[in-house]
């Protein structure tokens, strides 16, 4: 509150005495009461904020106005790997920085608990029965209303530990940035050889087509300010998405950047099929450009 000065009152003034208790006693009372109500705030904010934006730290956050973040992650049947996903998330590390997240887990039609996995991390989970990872994170991008939205896979292969890193480059001017699995390190058998050669080709059609340099086309690690998601328009169903992204980049002219990453080999069967999938992302880079 910082330290009280009080104004030498008038000597001429008989009831200058009484007046000077007076303004002494206010300020009392004022700083009895004040942290009483900052108890009262701090109090409503732990039982009212929802899953994830809690924590030991709270005071801070019930004082100071800070960012929200959704991480979305989209699922098909990764009970395995869900729960390992949510738990690496920063929270601490974020709230630190000055940023508020929560997981947001999109359950893309699960057989396998997926959802309830989710649930019980403390995750919050949204239905699209209709299965396809873009139509999967556009139901997420749909649903979030955070200043800053994060694009993580569910199948660990993605370390959620690069998310402040991801977040920094927002947060000094970056529209878009993305994690490049190419310019980082790969654990051993992440990629097959015929895949790595095969993300270099579509990378470097997109670049060529569009005009923009990119590392990565098709890593499924992104991270967006939060008010240009409803400018992208996207219609893609599947792994195609990522090329869809880019494209939307492009055409906004939005400021791109990358930050290298940690890519691990995935622990459950692939869902992504290396030929189909390689002509549908092509085809699509194609199409939005003409």
């Amino acid at each position: 509150m910082g330290t009280l000065l009080p104004v030498q009152p008038d000597a001429g003034d008989p009831g200058h005495r009484d007046h000077y208790t007076t303004r002494t006693v206010r300020v009392s009372v004022t700083a009895v009461k004040l942290p009483m109500i900052v108890e009262d705030v701090e109090d409503w904010y732990n039982r009212h904020a929802p899953c994830g934006f809690q924590g030991h730290n709270a005071r801070a956050s019930a004082r100071l106005e800070h960012s929200t973040v959704d991480v979305v992650i989209p699922a098909l049947n990764e009970a395995s790997t869900v729960g390992s996903v949510i738990d690496e998330i920063p929270f601490d590390a974020l709230r630190a920085m000055g940023f508020v997240a929560r997981a947001m887990v999109i359950d893309n039609g699960s057989t396998d608990g997926t959802a309830e996995v989710a649930r019980n991390k403390g995750a919050s989970v949204i239905n699209e029965p209709q299965r396809g990872k873009a139509l999967a994170m556009r139901r997420g991008f749909c649903e979030t209303h955070a200043d800053y939205v994060v694009m993580l896979d569910g199948d660990a292969t993605y370390p959620a530990t690069h998310i402040p890193e991801l977040l920094a480059l927002l947060r000094d001017g970056h529209d878009v940035v993305l994690g490049s699995r190419l310019k980082g390190a790969r654990e051993a058998g992440s990629i097959s050889t015929f895949n790595v050669v095969g993300n270099h080709l579509l990378t470097w059609i997109a670049c060529v087509l569009y005009g923009r340099r990119t590392s990565d086309l098709c890593t499924g690690y992104w991270a967006f300010r939060g008010s240009i998601l409803p400018t992208l328009r996207l219609s893609s169903c599947g792994f195609n998405l990522e090329a869809e992204l880019f494209s939307e980049v492009v055409r906004h002219k939005l400021h791109l950047g990358e930050v290298p990453i940690q890519y691990r080999r995935r622990s459950t069967p692939a869902k992504l099929r290396s030929l189909r999938d390689g002509f549908r992302i092509a085809w699509t880079l194609l199409s939005k450009r003409f």
